[in-house]
């Protein structure tokens, strides 16, 4: 699922830019569209009940919430992060899921967090995606950088 997803945001990424390009529809609508698809898939996950942890849709949340980071950002409606961060946090397997995806959570959060002004959380959830990249990522590393010095600059550290 995670690669239908991964698939569909891309896709609807270059669709968007392909029609702004020929004049056609507004910045983002495209991305919107995906994004309530997306939003359906985290549902079907979230609420899975029926089954044991080990084979349990919940640990396809934290992959999915990602994406939608990714489309919110990109399209400015950070505001609807808030709820996919509430639900994650609630999460009882929130630490168990894989680091990579745990990184990319924390740099989300944590620039929510610095345009939010919570420069301390900010801080924490950056440091932690910064400190838990993978060495050879340097452009993750530098993209997280890019955040995390002005937050560091900003509570004195």
């Amino acid at each position: 699922m995670y690669v239908v997803i991964a698939d569909l945001r891309t896709f609807a990424n270059r669709a968007d830019s392909a029609q702004i390009r020929s004049g056609r529809g507004k910045p983002g609508e495209l991305l919107e569209k995906a994004a309530d698809c997306i939003m359906s898939c985290f549902r079907v996950c979230v609420s899975d009940t029926r089954s044991t942890l080990d084979v349990s849709k919940k640990w396809g949340t934290l992959p999915i919430v990602n994406s939608l980071f990714k489309i919110y950002f990109k399209t400015n409606k950070m505001q609807l992060c808030k709820p996919l961060i509430r639900a994650i946090e609630s999460s009882n397997i929130k630490d168990n899921f894989r680091q990579s995806h745990l990184v990319t959570y924390k740099y989300y959060v944590g620039r929510k967090a610095m345009f939010d002004n919570d420069y301390e959380k900010a801080e924490e959830y950056l440091s932690y995606a910064f400190d838990h990249c993978y060495s050879y990522s340097e452009r993750n590393q530098r993209l997280v950088l890019v955040y995390l010095i002005p937050v560091k600059m900003m509570t004195g550290c």
